[in-house]
């Protein structure tokens, strides 16, 4: 198994992009944005590397790097979430043959996918935090 192999061009910008936009609309905007969340996921073709990645580094504009213990509810709830996702993700991908159809597919059903991620990990931190009372 490859864990360290890096995706294509266009399939990492793909997948960048669509974390990037499912983080910005989660978040309205731009505030709290997760630098390192595209960048990995876009980055690494092996999933649980690239999950592993966009749960481990934080990088916002707002506290700088910070860095996710494996066993911190950060770190959970994403990689929780984005395991679920690209569960998803996989089955709503096409392969029609013709890149531009599959690009423009790909990119909306994987923003798509990262909008209800975001959320799910939203309801794992909600879920943590009960058990944690």
């Amino acid at each position: 198994m490859d864990l360290f192999g890096a995706n294509s061009l266009r399939v990492g910008a793909i997948n960048g992009l669509t974390n990037a936009t499912g983080q910005i609309y989660n978040n309205n905007g731009f505030s709290n944005f997760n630098y390192a969340q595209p960048v990995s996921a876009g980055l690494f073709k092996n999933p649980f590397t690239s999950n592993f990645g966009e749960s481990f580094f934080n990088i916002t504009k707002e506290n700088g790097l910070d860095l996710n213990s494996p066993f911190s509810k950060g770190f959970l709830s994403t990689f929780g979430s984005n395991y679920l996702g690209s569960k998803i993700s996989a089955k709503l991908e096409i392969n029609v043959g013709y890149k531009p159809v599959e690009n423009i597919s790909n990119f909306f059903t994987g923003s798509g996918t990262e909008v209800i991620e975001n959320k799910m990990s939203d309801c794992i931190d909600n879920t943590i935090d009960y058990f944690k009372k």
